[in-house]
């Protein structure tokens, strides 16, 4: 059984790097996963991806899957490993996040 739990944020958010919005969106999902902080997931359509570059880095989860990671860049500012994304999850619970991905939060404020 999963405690993973995917929910719309509900309301439009967005995503500061640097002082500048790299995301804006009515369609982010908000997903809990047992006694871990909540993490807005932003769908890649409502991302500055032109700000993104993917890394080598990748990370495995056995409720998730394989997470890819994105170095964000804007202005003077370089983030490495900052964003990340499940694209292909494996377990029918973390599905909705296919297409979707989420920030450090201590790098990108959501708000």
């Amino acid at each position: 059984m999963s405690d993973i739990v995917i929910e719309p944020v509900g309301k439009t958010i967005t995503a500061t790097f640097n002082g500048e919005v790299i995301a804006k969106s009515d369609k982010a999902l908000n997903m809990t996963e047992g006694a871990f902080k909540p993490v807005v997931y932003f769908p890649k359509e409502d991302i500055r991806m032109d700000l993104l570059s993917q890394t080598d880095k990748n990370s495995f989860c056995p409720r998730k899957g394989d997470a890819s990671y994105w170095t964000i860049a804007l202005n003077d500012k370089e983030s490495e490993n900052a964003a990340w994304a499940y694209e292909d999850p494996s377990q029918q619970d973390a599905k909705p996040i296919k297409g979707y991905i989420a920030f450090y939060n201590f790098v990108v404020k959501v708000a």
